[in-house]
């Protein structure tokens, strides 16, 4: 009988070193899964908990995800604005301009101006806002960020201020005739007053 020995060591210790470097793979993978999963929490927190309606819309301007403070400010449940036009949030008055503005961005701006325009809350109702668009590069085909800060308030208050501006200007006006006034009757008096002494 013949027998065969082959010497399998050499494999023994190459199986042990991929299975050591598989392993070493696979917590690396675990570790960074990990940092992903607290990164992405992380960021939602923050896009939900920003001060203002934070809608993300594709290049065609659909909503592709919309933060919790949008439900407090226009009153659209996330679920209920998702896989919507954007343009569903501005009334028809606004709807060229936001167009053009989002058109601008997808073919490469970064950011387009500040624009003073209305919303509209999910019960019809316009909403003096300010909306701010910037291009977020996500995947193959960038998105745009579009941050809507209800202005009402701020609004309101430049109006109280206009009105109070006012009142103050035709009181200054009114006090100042007066003063011109009387200036003239003092004038007027010293004038005749010398007359008397001569």
């Amino acid at each position: 009988s013949r027998s065969f020995v082959r010497d399998i060591t050499e494999r023994r210790q190459l199986e042990q070193k991929v299975q050591r470097y598989t392993s070493q793979l696979e917590q690396e993978v675990a570790i960074r899964t990990r940092e992903l999963s607290s990164s992405q929490a992380r960021y939602k927190a923050l896009f939900d908990l920003v001060a203002d309606a934070v809608f993300m819309v594709d290049h065609a301007g659909i909503v592709v995800a919309v933060n919790k403070r949008e439900e407090q400010g226009l009153g659209y449940p996330g679920g209920e604005i998702l896989g919507r036009r954007i343009l569903d949030i501005v009334p028809p008055a606004y709807h060229e301009e936001l167009v053009y503005r989002i058109g601008k961005l997808v073919k490469g701006e970064r950011r387009v101006p500040t624009q003073e325009m209305d919303a509209l809350s999910r019960d019809g109702q316009a909403v003096q806002a300010e909306i701010d668009l910037i291009r977020v590069e996500a995947g193959d085909r960038p998105s745009v960020l579009v941050q809507v800060r209800d202005i009402t308030e701020r609004k309101q208050l430049e109006r109280e201020l206009q009105s109070h501006r006012e009142e103050l200007e035709t009181k200054v006006r009114e006090r100042t005739r007066e003063i011109e006034d009387t200036k003239q009757y003092l004038e007027n008096l010293l004038e005749n007053a010398n007359d008397v002494i001569y």
